[in-house]
């Protein structure tokens, strides 16, 4: 019995057994300690990602709050409402240029403006506008997809206003430099041609003229544009669907029309692209909304159309 207890002994007095207990014991212990420096690591890791992301997304919406409540002589719109007592009170205000149109006072322009398109819904996006007798503006870039080529067509053949919006979009290559915007601007002026035949003459920046992402002066793109004859249009009614984060209908509609009634003529901002599928849902809704509103009518930009405008001119 000696002998076997020997035999069942490792040197130092220690069995088998309680060999293996403790290295259980150890690995145990190792692994607490690996898994209490390595989940508070990831965590901290995927928290500052979110951190980041929201951080994104706060930014944004503040740069659109600024936007909106910019006041400067290309944004400012006298409310409907003060032009139609200045009508009945005999009083023009600050007019110069005669009676106020009874056009004018009576009926408020509301402009449906699509970025980012052509994309998997142009093609829905005007079949809801065509079912409700509705023109818009769409402002396109390069198709990075030759499927959507034929929407550029149908986006002018069925009487909708057609727009640059760059070729590329990608910001780094437009706002580079005054020449990186030339290039960029004329790729997408000569797309617009080639497909549609259209010489087009309206443009909207990226981010809005009120970006701060360009290494150039905004106002050096500003003098560009004018040299080439063409107008820029800026937005001052966002619908928030251009975050990353998902935007509901009710959202969208509501976001396009609490604020409507304080313009004259409203241009809202709106997006055509494979990641707004909220946008094409809530459409039909904004439509009928808008059209719902006295004395109201939705145009698309032509000659005529005051631009708004975030950047005074120098």
């Amino acid at each position: 019995m000696q002998a076997e207890s020997k035999e069942n002994t490792l040197p130092g007095g220690m069995s088998p057994q309680r060999r293996k207990r403790i290295q259980r014991l150890k690995k145990i212990i190792v692994g607490t300690i690996v898994s209490a420096i390595l989940i508070p690591t990831v965590l901290c890791v995927f928290l500052g990602i979110q951190l980041f992301r929201v951080s994104k997304e706060l930014k944004y919406i503040k740069e659109q709050n600024a936007i909106m409540n910019t006041n400067t002589l290309e944004t400012q719109d006298v409310p409907i409402d003060a032009l139609q007592e200045n009508v009945e009170t005999g009083n023009p205000g600050e007019q110069t240029d005669g009676d106020i149109s009874e056009s004018l006072v009576k009926t408020r322009k509301v402009y449906l403006t699509f970025d980012d398109g052509p994309s998997i819904y142009t093609e829905e996006i005007l079949d809801i506008l065509s079912a409700y007798g509705v023109k818009a503006t769409f402002f396109v870039v390069g198709a990075v997809d030759e499927a959507y080529a034929p929407m550029y067509q149908r986006i002018v053949e069925e009487g909708h206003s057609i727009g640059m919006h760059s070729y590329s979009h990608k910001y780094t290559e437009i706002y580079g430099s005054l020449e990186d915007f030339k290039t960029d601007f004329a790729k997408i002026k000569e797309l617009i041609k080639d497909k549609t035949g259209v010489e087009c003459s309206i443009y909207r920046f990226p981010g809005g003229s009120s970006n701060t992402i360009g290494k150039s002066r905004i106002q050096e793109y500003i003098a560009y544009l004018e040299e080439e004859k063409v107008t820029y249009y800026d937005w001052n009614i966002s619908s928030g669907d251009a975050t990353g984060v998902p935007v509901s209908v009710d959202d969208i509609v509501k976001n396009s029309t609490f604020e409507l009634e304080k313009f004259n003529s409203a241009y809202i901002l709106l997006h055509d692209s494979s990641t707004k599928k909220t946008t094409v849902e809530a459409l039909p809704k904004l439509i009928e909304e808008i059209q719902a509103m006295e004395n109201t009518e939705i145009v698309p930009i032509t000659e005529s159309s005051v631009p708004v405008q975030q950047v005074i001119k120098e």
